[in-house]
């Protein structure tokens, strides 16, 4: 009985690790889904506050471009999920393929079994076979036979009927991700509709915004001399921390010096005490010296470089910037609440006008209004600056990496401060003439090298 319920036990394990493994896979890809549903129903929302603004032109060509790449992105995980699905399926059905036809080859086995040995069956037949032993020793081996065999044939049918239930079990679950796959199938084709529809709806909102061709190149042109501006600052502000840090690290080396000239005069002046004195009173002498004049070392923090005319850094900050570098791609989000990306790194080509075109050293993060910025990781505030354009922004140095948090309203913290990974650092600013236009401009910094945030954010 033991050995069937164990048997029947281990052909569960075998079909819940089998889809257990796929359903890993599919797990993700649905977490996945859900995410860009979840961001696709923010554009929703900020498309909306946007066609209320007399300002439509960037912002909205900005939403609309990324809220088809978010349906072009959703399309494609459910593409995933689907084949995914169909593999998990096809592994499935082999699988109960081969159990079944392992199933078929015991029952006949058993079949066989039972008529090949069928007159032992009757009780007078198995009296006779036992009987007709030549020795009590052939007589008991008889009697041990007949009962390890019933129990065996016993046995035997149990595992069929074991086997048998697994195979149910099996089969109910792929049923159950062959309903799950329609389901993705028509929730695929109703995401296909709605890009489609979208895609009219850019088509025509775009047509309409052309017809501001003047006002959008120049309000691309304000935003360009804006962001110029401000890099500017930024550059100016990590050169002064830079060449700071190394007046420290030159201070330190100075005062480092002076111990270590210290020291060594000190020591020629013992050696030269102790040669004027004969052997016994230059060991008294040296044992009074030694406790009246100890030596005390100084050890002071060492400042260092990564690479020439780079930020010199204290030994905790070189362990800072090591922990932030291992965190590439688990960063989170640089905003308490749900937001979505309107504006890429690096230079961005409108697929629609050859004319528009952005350049960014960071990214642009449309959010609701009330939001906060947060820092992505422990840190320093290095700066609190303003600029036109910007706003009110925090500089965050961790060691030789900076976060740059642009456009905000209000500031909860101020230079020198320490900051906590998803520390609030300051309201996110509400543009009300803009149609509550909330948006945060985001930067990372290795040194004055410039990085794409998206590379390093868990999104």
């Amino acid at each position: 009985m033991r050995r069937t319920i164990s048997l029947f036990c281990l052909l569960c394990i075998i079909v819940v690790v089998a889809f257990g493994q796929s359903n890993k896979q599919i797990n993700a890809l649905e977490k996945k889904r859900k995410e860009l549903l979840e961001k696709i129903e923010v554009t929703d929302k900020l498309l909306k506050d946007a066609k209320l603004s007399e300002k439509r032109s960037t912002r909205e060509i900005n939403l609309l471009l990324e809220q088809l790449r978010i349906r072009r992105e959703l399309i494609q995980a459910l593409d995933d999920e689907i084949g995914n699905l169909n593999k998990s399926i096809a592994d499935k059905e082999e699988e109960i393929r081969r159990e079944t036809i392992k199933l078929k080859k015991k029952q006949k086995q058993y079949a066989q079994s039972i008529s090949s040995m069928s007159f032992r069956n009757k009780s007078e037949d198995k009296l006779m076979f036992i009987l007709s032993a030549e020795d009590l020793t052939q007589t008991y081996r008889r009697i041990r036979y007949l009962r390890e065999y019933s129990l065996s044939r016993h046995q035997q049918g149990k595992e069929i009927i074991a086997t048998q239930n697994a195979l149910k079990i099996a089969k109910s679950e792929l049923e159950s991700k062959k309903t799950e796959k329609e389901g993705l199938r028509v929730e695929r084709q109703g995401e296909e509709n709605k890009l489609k529809e979208a895609e009219s709806v850019q088509k025509s909102e775009l047509v309409a915004i052309k017809k501001k061709q003047k006002v959008l190149e120049s309000d691309l042109k304000k935003q360009k001399e804006q962001a110029a501006s401000f890099n500017r600052q930024i550059e100016k502000l990590i050169q002064e921390e830079v060449e700071r840090a190394a007046a420290l690290a030159r201070a330190e080396a100075e005062k480092a010096a002076k111990a270590a000239e210290a020291e060594r005069a000190a020591k020629a002046a013992r050696e030269a005490e102790l040669t004027k004195s004969s052997k016994k009173s230059k060991d008294k002498k040296v044992a009074k010296s030694t406790k009246e004049t100890p030596v005390v070392k100084e050890v002071a923090e060492t400042r260092k470089a990564d690479s020439q005319g780079g930020y010199a850094m204290t030994s905790s900050e070189r362990e800072l910037a090591g922990s932030f570098e291992n965190n590439k791609g688990r960063l989170p989000f640089p905003v308490a609440g749900k937001g979505v990306i309107t504006g890429h790194f690096g230079i961005q080509q409108n697929a629609e006008y050859k004319n528009v075109q952005t350049s960014n050293d960071g990214i642009y993060i449309e959010t609701n209004p009330g939001t906060d910025a947060r820092s992505v990781f422990d840190g320093t505030v290095s700066k609190v600056f303003v600029l036109p354009g910007y706003n009110t922004s925090v500089m965050v140095r961790h060691g030789k990496y900076i976060t740059i948090y642009a456009n905000l309203s209000q500031v909860y913290v101020k230079q020198g401060d320490k900051v906590k990974a998803r520390q609030s650092l300051g309201r996110i600013y509400t543009d009300t003439d803009d149609g509550n236009l909330t948006k945060l401009h985001f930067q990372i910094r290795k040194e004055t090298e410039k990085l794409n945030p998206e590379s390093w954010l868990d999104r």
